[in-house]
Parts: structure tokens; sequence; C-alpha cells
């Protein structure tokens, strides 16, 4: 799961960046410290080149993805520096073919390339990056299916692009982190199966909602649950489409019902 991370003991402070999708989804970082991946700087066959001359860190200028280590070798102990970046191979935008992180694959930047991260700040101490890692995995391992209405299994492949792409899984919006469904006659009824761990306030977007105003109720495992309380929805009449946040812990198989009202 691609990510990157800072963090600082004093204060207690954490910041990093959490790729949606796997990378064998859509690869991420740059240049060539794949090599290093694995090992420690006291290992026999690494490459004396790819290390700080004192050996202790990758090279400054082959991170993969770029953080402050750029300043590393020549403030410290001042490093003033917060930054955090995304990284790629050279060529990823706008080449028709260029070499995956790894070198171990060739994919096409042209015309479009498009990724989505989620921006995590929090508390070092409680370790925000590893849970959104893991909030990803769980996405992985987690299925919807609809009894009524349908679950939408692709749609555009990055923000504004007119072209699309499979969703995997079913249903998971990389480009927002959503599960998309369709509805029947402004109706919803389907199952959120999560294989393994938890999921964490998901947030669903309903296709074809017609109705002038969201629903004041929701069905989850057959107990009633009210708008802004138990549930918090949002309604775009201009594209008939219904933003709703289950706000919890979800494990196995959660039943929801959503309907407009009558």
């Amino acid at each position: 799961m691609p990510y990157d991370q800072e963090w600082t003991e004093r204060p207690d402070a954490a910041m990093g960046l959490v790729q949606t999708q796997t990378w064998a989804q859509h690869d991420a970082g740059g240049y060539w410290a794949y090599s290093l991946w694995g090992k420690t700087s006291e290992s026999s066959d690494v490459k004396r080149d790819l290390l700080e001359p004192n050996g202790s860190m990758p090279a400054s200028w082959n991170w993969t993805f770029q953080l402050n280590q750029f300043e590393i070798p020549f403030l410290v102990p001042n490093v003033t520096s917060r930054r955090l970046a995304w990284g790629a191979n050279y060529g990823a935008v706008g080449q028709t073919q260029y070499n995956a992180y790894g070198d171990d694959r060739t994919l096409s930047g042209f015309p479009y390339q498009s990724y989505s991260v989620v921006i995590v700040l929090g508390k070092g101490s409680q370790t925000p990056v590893a849970t959104q890692v893991g909030e990803i995995e769980t996405i992985q391992k987690t299925r919807l299916s609809a009894r009524t209405g349908s679950v939408l299994t692709s749609g555009p492949a990055g923000v504004a692009r007119p072209d699309g792409a499979t969703y995997d899984p079913p249903g998971y919006n990389h480009v927002y982190s959503t599960w998309e469904l369709a509805a029947d006659q402004n109706a919803v009824d389907f199952n959120l199966s999560v294989g393994e761990g938890a999921l964490h306030n998901p947030i669903f977007v309903v296709h074809n909602f017609t109705a002038p105003s969201p629903p004041a109720t929701i069905a989850v495992n057959d107990q009633p649950l009210g708008a802004d309380v138990s549930f918090f929805p949002s309604l775009d009449p201009s594209t008939q489409t219904l933003w709703l946040t289950l706000p919890g812990t979800f494990s196995g198989i959660t039943a929801i019902h959503i309907a407009a009202d009558r």
C-alpha cells in the first residue's frame, strides 16, 4: 500500500499521504531506492552510492517519495522543512510508455495520469498513518451486494476525466474513496460485507436519486437511524446523487436500506 509519513516526538505529531489504491492497482514512487527494500545499511550487498556518506540513510536524491530529505544532509540539526510530496518515475506524466517504480512493468501516462491520496494529520503516538493504511487494506477485502438497486462497477478514472475505469473492488470509487450504488425508484437495499478487519465511517454515494430531499431515516440491520444524528446525508439535485456518511465501525455483514421518504 503506497504511503509516506513524517512524525515528531515533541510535539507529538504526524502527517502522511496514503494512496486509495494498492501498488498493483496504481504504481507510486520514483527512482531507484527499491533495490534497498528489505535490507539495512549493514547489508553486504547494498550499493554504497545509494546511501548517504555516513551509511545510515538512503541517499537524499533517491528517496521514493520527496519529503524533507534534501535539507537533512545540510541543515541538521536545524531542519525546518516539513514537506510531504508524492512521486512517480520519469515519464509518468504525458508519456505513452514509462517504467513503473521497481522497473518490473511498463505503463502509460498519456493522455492522463491520475491518483488519489488521503491526507492524514494527527498525533504520532496514535499512529494515524498506519491506521489509514489499514483502512485501505480493509477496503480491498470488502464487497457490496445489492438486492434493490445496483452496485456500480465503473466510473470516471480521475477527477474531471472523460474516460472510465473499472472499480476494484466493485462499487469502490478510488477517486473519492466512496462506495457507489444506483437507486431503483429512489431506493437501494444492499449488504456491506467486510471480509477482514473493520471499516470506519464509510461514505456511500447513491446515483439516480431523484427525490427532492434526502431521507429522514434509513435502516441498518433493520434498525431505524435518524438523519443528522446517526447518519449524515447530503443531496445534490443537479446530479441526482445522494451522499451519505454512516459513522461507526463496521465488520462482518451489515444490511443497509436507503429510500426516499414517502
